[in-house]
């Protein structure tokens, strides 16, 4: 992941007060213990095993669980794991941390209902970097994770259409071209950003970008984000380039940050 953007605003350590941490590894778990409270974020809760993770998280605590590291590695083998983690922590965000060999292993429905992904492919200061993002309301996703998941989309798009004959209306041609500012936004949901991320960036309100992304949808026969994500890597549309050298988008508001991109 890049390095934390210097024209990000800092945040306090007191605004994560409490992580809970489900990684396998012993040794990867006191690392991580060690990391956080070095940072002055304080660790509610360690597990090594998926179940007592679970009944750990469901027990009483004395302080609420902030958030949660989960080892991807649950998450490559328990498809509802996810879901499991948010029954038993109620508003906590979710964070999947993998080693690059497992990043791709993780699926789709992973991706897209965690808080935030991060590898083992970072610095220590980007992650609580992200950390503290993600606890603040962003999502942070590598941007070639992002990218597969959109090829994966792809794929699965053009199968259908193999198997039913019909070509998938939001992956072919154009029914009528977006504006500029939807052209805007449509290159921002290519690095998968929020609503809310976009706002900032293009220095609007979150309710234009609603109005607009309504109608580019509209325009291209899009159901949803991701399709046209997928529509715009058809047509070659291309996400915005970082505005910094660690690969950071910086600006005003600018938090919405991903190692190498996100998804919404």
């Amino acid at each position: 992941m890049d390095g934390a953007d210097a024209n990000v605003q800092e945040s306090s350590p007191a605004e994560m007060t409490n992580v809970f941490l489900a990684l396998r590894s012993p040794l990867m778990g006191d690392a991580m213990n060690r990391l956080l409270t070095d940072a002055g974020i304080t660790v509610g809760g360690l597990a090594h095993d998926f179940e007592n993770a679970l009944a750990s998280l469901r027990a009483a605590h004395p302080d609420p669980i902030d958030s949660i590291i989960i080892d991807a590695a649950f998450c490559n083998e328990q498809s509802d794991a996810l879901t499991s983690v948010r029954e038993a922590a109620g508003p906590a965000r979710v964070v999947i941390l993998a080693y690059d060999t497992d990043v791709q292993g993780i699926s789709s429905d992973h991706i897209m209902s965690a808080d935030g992904v991060l590898t083992f492919a970072i610095t220590s200061e980007a992650l609580i970097e992200s950390l503290r993002l993600i606890l603040a309301g962003e999502r942070v996703v590598p941007r070639e994770l992002m990218h597969s998941l959109l090829i994966r989309a792809l794929a699965e798009e053009a199968e259908s259409a193999a198997r039913t004959k019909e070509p998938s209306s939001p992956l072919r041609g154009r029914n009528q071209a977006p504006s500029p500012r939807e052209t805007e936004i449509l290159r921002h949901l290519l690095q998968g950003d929020s609503n809310k991320a976009i706002a900032r960036e293009l220095g609007i309100t979150e309710a234009t970008v609603k109005v607009h992304l309504k109608g580019l949808l509209r325009k291209i026969s899009a159901t949803n984000r991701t399709q046209a994500a997928i529509w715009a890597i058809n047509n070659g549309y291309t996400a915005p380039e970082p505005r910094d050298p660690d690969g950071f988008r910086s600006g005003a508001g600018a938090t919405d940050k991903s190692p190498e991109g996100k998804l919404q």
